[in-house]
Order: C-alpha cells, then structure tokens, then sequence
C-alpha cells in the first residue's frame, strides 16, 4: 500500500482514530518538489517541476486536535506556467493552528510563504535580474489534505517590484508598450482569495497595488476549462486580458468595469 492508498484506507483511520502521535523531524531533505504535484487539481496551468528542500516538523497528533509547526527550505524550486519556465528560491512557514487529524482537516492560519530570486524564461521575454521577492502571509488557510486536496485561503501579499510579472504578460500576448514602464515599480501590497475542491481552482480575488499601478485578476482553473480575468493600471492607462480555454482577448475600453462584472463560471 502506497502513502495515498494509506490516507484513504478506511480501516487504517478507524485504527488511528484512539491515538495520539508526536512528529519530529530535524534537519531531513526532500529530494524533489514536484511531489507536491499530487495533491494539485489535474490540468491546472501549474506545477512544479523539480527542486529540493530542506524540512524540518514538529507536530503533535490529537484524538480530536492538532498543533505544531513545518519549516521548508528550497534554494533550487522550479515550476511551470504554461509554456514558462520559473525558478525561484521558497522559504514556507507553516504554522498548525489546529484541525482534526482522522479526517485529515488542519487549520494553517497565521503560515508565511516567501518567494523571491525568481527568474522567468518564455517565447517572447525572460526575466533573470537582481532581488526579487514576494510575501503571502496567509490570515486564513483551512483545508481537507487527502487527494484531491481541499482548501480556502485569504491572503495578504507584499511584492517587491513588478519586473517578473512584466516577462509574464509578455509572454502571454502582445500587451501595450507602455507596460515596460511597470518595471520600475516596487513596494505594491495586496491580497487574494482562492478555493480548491472538486479539482477545481478558483481566485475569486486576487490583487497587488501602489500609488501608480495595480494588477489584478480573477481565474477559474480545471481538467475541462480555463477562465481568466486580468486587469493592468498603470496611471491612467489601463487593459483587460480576458482568457477563454485557448482563446485570449485584449481590451483597452471601459476595462475597469468590465473586470468589475466579470464572474468566473460557477461549474466547471
């Protein structure tokens, strides 16, 4: 029986149902990320792809409650976005608020994720400059961790600058020229809210702003259909880049409102 089969087998949760378990795990590596690849909705235009990490776990197993805490360490992710490849260095700090460990539900509120050195290479452009970084520090993140994975989250967000976000729109489609001038932006703050179930991802919200420019966006993400609402500021210039499955459509008219009312589907 393999681990997942392991999670999911009725009568190993009946057996641990009654027990309490103390997990410490100093100083281990995990050989390659794209392990976490399993636990993400089929067909979604993300995954990673390699990379190793340092963890280190101290976690408690109650009859009814849950505790503790999981560091991650990778110098060396990569992932893929579509036709983009993307490497960058991740630091996680997971924190366990609570859950309930038969059923596999745990509360991460309070976690930090760190993103940063981050390099982009697509058709059009590559993005391979100094320091860059990005915050999530995740205000509410509760979830079913079986396969498939179960999750909602509210996050708040703190980006560097924009120069890899840039590489991104560019290589997506043929933008406007002034979006270069998004480049020279640092110190944009923001949030987002996502929700995965029934391989399904969805971004309700999602947002990073400054006194110049704000991106914001709206997707839905499954194995049958992809769904994108992305919104660009800069000044008073702006665009809407919309994506229907493999169907993409820039507009430069009344853009504001339109993402404002625009809905991701409800079903799949």
């Amino acid at each position: 029986m393999d681990f997942k089969e392991f999670l999911n087998d009725e009568r190993a949760r009946e057996r641990r149902k009654n027990n309490t378990l103390k997990v410490l795990i100093d100083d281990a590596s995990l050989l390659d990320m794209s392990l976490f690849n399993q636990y993400l909705p089929p067909d979604i235009p993300f995954k990673f792809t390699g990379g190793t990490a340092d963890l280190d776990a101290d976690i408690f197993f109650g009859v009814e409650d849950m505790s503790g805490t999981i560091t991650l360490d990778s110098k060396d992710l990569r992932m893929q976005a579509d036709a983009q490849a993307l490497e960058g260095d991740l630091a996680a700090d997971v924190i366990i608020a609570g859950g309930v460990p038969r059923d596999f539900q745990v509360d991460l509120s309070g976690s930090t994720i760190t993103l940063d050195k981050v390099t982009v290479e697509g058709e059009r452009d590559n993005f391979d400059g100094d320091y860059w970084s990005a915050v999530l520090d995740l205000k509410k993140i509760e979830g079913v961790f079986l396969n498939p994975l179960q999750l909602s989250a509210h996050a708040d967000i703190k980006v560097s600058d924009t120069r890899p976000l840039v590489a991104l729109f560019d290589n997506r489609g043929n933008p406007p020229g002034w979006l270069s001038n998004l480049m020279t932006l640092k110190d944009l703050e923001g949030e987002a809210r996502l929700a995965i179930s029934e391989g399904r991802v969805a971004i309700s919200q999602a947002y990073v702003i400054s006194d110049k420019a704000e991106v914001a966006a709206k997707a839905l993400f499954s194995a049958k259909s992809r769904h994108s609402a992305v919104y660009v500021r800069y000044k008073k210039l702006d665009f809407l880049l919309t994506t229907e499955n493999d169907e993409r459509d820039l507009d430069v008219i009344n853009v504001r409102k339109k993402f404002e009312q625009y809905e991701i589907p409800k079903g799949n």
